[in-house]
């Protein structure tokens, strides 16, 4: 500590940390109403709607991996975004947090190709095939 600073209890304004309600505290940001939750509750539930009608409709491997994996990373963004904050926070950390998601989608796609969800040498009944013309072994 320096001459001018003073030791004082937690949580004053001597401390050189502004907390809300003291004056010089420029950097608060508006914190989104209840009316903005609910409103994003719904956009999420919108996307989860979505979702759940992609696994429905009959598409299958990587035409139904690849939309359902976008919807995914908008709604783990807006989560991030608005519920836990992020978009008042660093901007570094926010990037960290972020690259989460980037590291959980590769590792995801890299089991599915470990379990040959993309393979279209799939026979009606289950079994593989060495290669489009071989035949099919269970």
């Amino acid at each position: 500590m320096n001459d001018t600073t003073t030791a004082s209890p937690a949580g004053t304004a001597a401390d050189g940390i502004a907390h809300d309600g003291e004056e010089g505290h420029e950097a608060h940001v508006h914190h989104p109403s209840d009316v903005d939750y609910v409103k994003v509750a719904i956009g999420l539930a919108v996307l989860t709607g979505i979702e759940i009608a992609l696994s429905y409709i009959g598409i299958k491997g990587l035409a139904l991996v690849v939309p359902l994996l976008a919807v995914m990373a908008i709604k783990f963004v807006i989560v991030g975004g608005q519920f836990m904050h992020l978009k008042f926070d660093n901007k570094l950390l926010t990037r960290v947090f972020y690259a989460g998601l980037v590291l959980a989608v590769a590792v995801y796609l890299a089991v599915l190709v470990t379990f040959h969800v993309f393979d279209t040498h799939r026979c009606p009944d289950g079994g593989r095939r060495s290669g489009p013309d071989a035949a099919c072994v269970l």
